[in-house]
């Protein structure tokens, strides 16, 4: 199916750009992109029924949330 590999490599381009967010310190745009990149895995997670890769993204969700409300409250 065509949508899951566009889920994957969308995913993967948020995953990335947020990992560059953060080595260059652009606070807090690299949590929003990482968050991003889980949402997309994550549905492909749940649709490719991987529950392992599921649970890890929805974790990571949880984590970078947590960053989105903390930079928030700064």
């Amino acid at each position: 199916m065509k949508l899951d590999p566009t889920l994957q490599w969308v995913g993967t381009f948020f995953t990335l750009l947020g990992a560059v967010l953060t080595s260059a310190a652009i606070d807090p745009w690299n949590i929003w992109a990482f968050n991003l990149g889980t949402i997309f895995w994550g549905v492909y997670a749940y649709r490719a029924r991987m529950a392992s890769l599921f649970t890890v993204n929805i974790g990571l969700m949880v984590i970078y949330m947590g960053g989105i409300i903390r930079s928030i409250l700064a």
